[in-house]
């Protein structure tokens, strides 16, 4: 490949948006891995699709605004000599891309012990091709070298490149195979103690459940039981008054009678007092 004029600015380059327009993902759904992601530090260019990714980091600062791009529209601006223009810019808190960083971590010197893994042939290809397509765009090279690192059979391969002004990296998610060979004793036996681990861990959850139950159990019949007693502190209650006042209406009534009964009885007369003949009184 022929070396690109020095006066071509990195960002304005059609070959580096159609390398990472290759990676991004076309589910709708998923809004923000359909697009080209530019780190706030404005010297990283992201893309993924769930299933691998590549990241581009530059020495120097892009004239690239911090957010997310459309790789095909800007594909066609740049074509176009027009400067990209940012689809979603950066704001805090309103939308957050996929943290790549997680599944990429440094590279890894020397060798490790060695693994069977299985990789997807389309994704493998899409990803090679990207990381070489950018690293030979922005340096002009002919061709570079790419570096795989492969730590299990359960993590990403991880591609590592380099070349004058650019670095690449980029994963590739491992496929699940029903003969994939089987680990090594010695991962057996630490995944049997795990488990062994985990159901002790899960017989004492089931004791401390079963306690808690009885417990709970416990508590319901004695709120059953007060419940009772306060419904015949109730009744009782209620009796106590209405005998109460059944008494007092009586009360009410006895007082009415006495003071009907005063009102009745005669009123005092002077008498005039007979004097009796002495042969009546003997009489």
């Amino acid at each position: 490949m022929a070396r690109m004029k020095a006066t071509v600015p990195v960002h304005m380059q059609p070959a580096l948006w159609k390398a990472l327009a290759s990676i991004v993902s076309s589910d709708e759904t998923r809004k923000t891995i359909t697009h080209v992601h530019v780190r706030a530090d404005k010297r990283t260019m992201e893309a993924t699709d769930g299933h691998c990714a590549v990241q581009v980091t530059f020495p120097a600062d892009l004239e690239l605004a911090p957010g997310l791009y459309d790789p095909r529209q800007t594909l066609a601006r740049v074509k176009a000599s027009v400067s990209p223009e940012v689809a979603l810019p950066f704001i805090h808190d309103q939308w957050e891309y996929p943290n790549v960083d997680q599944v990429m971590p440094s590279k890894c010197e020397g060798f490790s012990e060695r693994s069977d893994v299985s990789f997807n042939p389309t994704l493998v290809s899409r990803v090679m091709d990207a990381a070489n397509t950018v690293l030979c765009a922005v340096s002009g090279a002919g061709h570079v070298g790419l570096t795989w690192d492969t730590s299990d059979d359960l993590s990403p391969a991880l591609v590592y490149g380099e070349a004058a002004g650019v670095k690449v990296r980029a994963a590739v998610m491992p496929m699940r195979v029903h003969d994939a060979r089987k680990r090594p004793q010695k991962d057996t036996f630490e995944v049997d103690a795990a488990v062994a681990g985990l159901k002790e861990d899960l017989k004492a959850a089931a004791k401390r459940t079963a306690y808690l139950e009885s417990v709970v159990a416990d508590l319901r019949a004695e709120i059953v039981r007060l419940t009772a007693d306060l419904n015949d502190a109730r009744e009782c209650a209620d009796t106590d008054a209405a005998d109460a006042l059944r008494a007092n209406q009586a009360a009410n009534e006895l007082r009415a009678e006495v003071n009907a009964l005063r009102h009745l009885r005669p009123k005092s007369e002077t008498v005039t007092p007979v004097i009796l003949s002495k042969t009546i009184a003997r009489a």
